[in-house]
């Protein structure tokens, strides 16, 4: 497995563990379905939640600094000249290395990684904002700085 694939499927499962760890999503909603619950029933479903998903919470919290660094890494390997190694330029050039050695079949496949990281990028991007916004969360619960 890949390293790209690890992070990504990562940022997914903490963009989902903060929909299900903010306390008072689930449940906030009444039976008659208008979406108005009654402020005890707001209050009781906040209070059981936060003390249900605390330790889950930090842990997640704890989590945020480290995905956000290796997406950054990340991103700035694949974003980088022709120096780097594993970047778009770095393929793009390989690849026509592979061309002009007469070595189709390389450049074909080096074309294809490259492709696919060029769509990891804006996966990996989109799912940075979603882990700024859970380490926003962490913030306003008291589990981050």
């Amino acid at each position: 497995m890949s390293s790209t694939s690890r992070h990504l499927r990562l940022g997914i499962a903490l963009a989902a563990a903060a929909t299900l760890l903010v306390p008072g999503v689930a449940g906030a909603t009444t039976a008659d379905g208008d979406g108005a619950a009654s402020e005890a029933q707001a209050v009781e479903t906040t209070e059981g939640a936060e003390h249900r998903h605390h330790p889950r919470l930090r842990r997640l919290c704890n989590r945020v600094p480290r995905v956000e660094e290796r997406a950054n890494r990340i991103l700035e390997r694949i974003k980088g000249d022709e120096t780097v190694r594993g970047s778009l330029a770095w393929l793009d050039l390989k690849a026509q290395e592979a061309r002009d050695n007469d070595r189709p079949q390389l450049a074909t496949v080096l074309e294809n990684r490259r492709n696919t990281r060029a769509k990891a990028v804006e996966v990996i991007e989109l799912r940075l904002v979603e882990v700024e916004t859970i380490h926003q969360i962490c913030i306003d619960q008291g589990f981050g700085e």
